[in-house]
């Protein structure tokens, strides 16, 4: 079983109940950053759809 440095002299019940709050804040802000960063691509996505979508709209409207 993996020993994180924090769990000698502790009991294994404490040992576990700390590692499992490690694990569960690490993959809490990794979920977190992962939705934050899912977030910012579909803003950028959709930015740059309209900025695509007005260029088009300003070539056909300017060959017309």
């Amino acid at each position: 079983m993996l020993r994180a440095p924090w769990c000698r002299g502790l009991l294994a019940y404490g040992c576990v109940i700390e590692v499992l709050a490690a694990v569960t804040y690490f993959y809490g802000t990794v979920v977190w950053l992962s939705v934050l960063f899912l977030v910012a691509a579909n803003s950028l996505q959709y930015v740059s759809l309209t900025a695509g979508v007005f260029s088009v709209v300003r070539m056909t409207s300017g060959s017309f």
